[in-house]
């Protein structure tokens, strides 16, 4: 199989031209040129030639240049206000990832060998992959992301940071993902769903949780398969896609990776393997939380649910009790000593405030009197055999002997206001 150096070039008339050996090729694309050339040489040959290009399109920065230095120097100097998918500073988002790849370097050289230091190397790659990728972009493209709104987006925030390509996709995408927690969970797929749950529900009302709503909506609208289905449907037609070295941001790639040396290919697929690795270890860990969450939401519903379903029943009860005599007893909560001091036959007083509770002197009123939140609710009915007025809570109980049950003091400023002292007994029902 022979090998030929190729010239692919873009004509005026918007048509790709490629030529190797007296022989041309033409296309309406890059890949389409190229593969008539191939076609050209297998008729002629009888097999299928290698071609390799006879320049790069966008400088590849060599293998003396992919080194942290020059290529953060390359970053700054050519990505400087460029912002990530996630609306990170790409810049600065790399001289993080760098100083992490550093010391990571450093701890596996305490214990291993040099072939333990590739993390640096990887990181070289990709940012060298991110350079290429910049100057392959068209400047529409590669300049900030500050700029003006795609019209399209009408003002519309949730719409306000898509791409043009993707507004292109946006008629495809029917119904839309609903822009509500639920909706946008929903949607997600398996893997981002663990993280949005975290994120959505941690974000605090305001900005926050307004871009929080708006990247994972734009997450769960990505994957929405209306794009995907139209997609088909047009192959299914007949109508061809665009080949990926139709684009020239993928044959840059492609440039550099044939000029990585066997140390960076070899760093490039360690990043690849620990990537997966940690990757389904971090997965998983996301989705256990995620359940761990869910079902410790669950529990807490139905922990809540059987309380109020036993509050509800200890209530009506109460309810009856107060309604079992006429007129209605009075609903008081008390301690458990009180209640059991009245229930074994002791003398027992219950204080209470003379305002309100004057007007009911001499009308002997029942009481339910309640202990609750103690583990164990109890109730008792007990009627007025006679009441008595104080000046103050001391009074009454400096009046009142020491075998005299009186309730704990609920309220410190009772010391201090006139009170009624309502002796009980127990009905017995």
């Amino acid at each position: 199989m022979g090998e030929y150096v190729v010239s692919i070039e873009l004509g005026e008339d918007g048509r790709w031209t490629s030529t190797a050996d007296g022989l041309i090729g033409e296309g309406a694309g890059f890949t389409a040129a190229r593969d008539a050339l191939k076609d050209a040489f297998y008729e002629r040959d009888g097999q299928e030639p290698r071609l390799r290009r006879d320049r790069t399109e966008v400088p590849i920065p060599s293998a003396a240049e992919r080194n942290p230095e020059r290529l953060m120097a390359f970053l700054a100097a050519e990505a400087t206000g460029y912002k990530g998918g996630n609306g990170t500073d790409l810049v600065a988002r790399q001289r993080e990832l760098l100083a992490v790849a550093r010391h990571e370097d450093a701890e596996a050289g305490e214990d291993g060998d040099e072939s333990d230091r590739w993390r640096v190397v990887a990181w070289c790659v990709q940012t060298a992959g991110l350079v290429v990728l910049g100057r392959a972009r068209e400047p529409e493209e590669s300049s900030p992301q500050e700029e003006k709104a795609d019209p399209r987006s009408a003002g519309d925030p949730f719409l306000a940071r898509w791409r043009p390509y993707e507004l292109d996709r946006l008629t495809d995408m029917v119904p839309p993902v609903p822009r509500t927690v639920d909706g946008i969970m929903a949607a997600l797929d398996d893997f981002s769903r663990p993280r949005a749950w975290k994120e959505l529900l941690g974000a605090e009302y305001g900005p926050q949780l307004e871009r929080a709503m708006i990247h994972w909506w734009h997450t769960a609208m990505q994957g929405h398969p209306g794009p995907l289905r139209k997609a088909v449907e047009r192959i299914e037609g007949g109508e061809r896609g665009i080949a990926m070295t139709d684009l020239a941001s993928s044959r840059a790639l492609d440039d550099l990776r044939r000029d990585l040396t066997e140390r960076e290919r070899d760093a490039e697929q360690r990043q690849f393997r620990w990537e997966d690795e940690n990757g389904a270890v971090r997965r998983q860990a996301e989705e256990d939380g995620y359940v761990a969450d869910l079902e410790r939401r669950l529990r807490e519903v139905r922990d809540r649910r059987e309380y109020v379903d036993q509050d509800q029943v200890w209530q009506t009860a109460v309810g009856r009790m107060c309604a079992s005599v006429t007129p209605h007893a009075y609903r008081m909560p008390v301690d458990p000593a009180f209640l059991d001091a009245l229930d074994k036959g002791r003398r027992a007083v219950l204080p209470l405030p003379a305002k309100p509770w004057r007007r009911s002197i001499g009308a002997e009123p029942h009481f339910v009197l309640t202990v609750e939140g103690h583990g164990d609710e109890r109730m008792l009915l007990a009627r007025t055999n006679a009441t008595r007025q104080y000046a103050t809570l001391v009074a009454l109980r400096a009046a009142e002997s020491n075998e005299c049950a009186l309730p704990a003091q609920r309220e410190p400023g009772w010391g201090e206001e006139p009170v009624i002292a309502f002796e009980l007994i127990a009905v017995e029902r």
